[in-house]
């Protein structure tokens, strides 16, 4: 499965990138600019997203608004990343569309175990 996973976080990402490498069910695609990832999630679509919330624009909340707007990806699932354990930010991105939040920090090697959950829970 083909994943875009989006953080500004430059080690954040490359924690998600070495924790994703040996798993040969997931394809990610890491970026660290959102405008960048803004440009690919209007191309071709990708099996499931992982965004951080809290980017410079485009946020995660935008890009997943981005996603859920467009009816070849409205469906696919969607994880949002932050480091907030508010349970009213959890509804706020729940009722935004997010299929699954992740907290920060969360374990580098169970992330691939999550996405493939996430996929499966999503009919992926």
């Amino acid at each position: 499965m083909r994943a875009l996973i989006v953080d500004d976080e430059p080690d954040i990402l490359e924690l998600m990138s070495i924790a994703l490498e040996l798993d040969e069910d997931i394809e990610g695609v890491f970026v660290e600019r959102s405008a960048e990832a803004a440009e690919l999630i209007r191309g071709e679509p990708f099996d499931l997203y992982l965004f951080d919330m809290m980017m410079p624009p485009p946020t995660g909340t935008d890009l997943l608004a981005l996603v859920r707007g467009r009816p070849e990806t409205a469906s696919r699932p969607v994880a949002i990343c932050t480091a907030s354990t508010s349970e009213t930010v959890r509804e706020q991105l729940f009722s935004a569309g997010a299929t699954e939040v992740i907290y920060k920090p969360f374990k580098p090697m169970t992330l691939g175990n999550v996405l493939r959950t996430l996929a499966r829970r999503s009919g992926g």
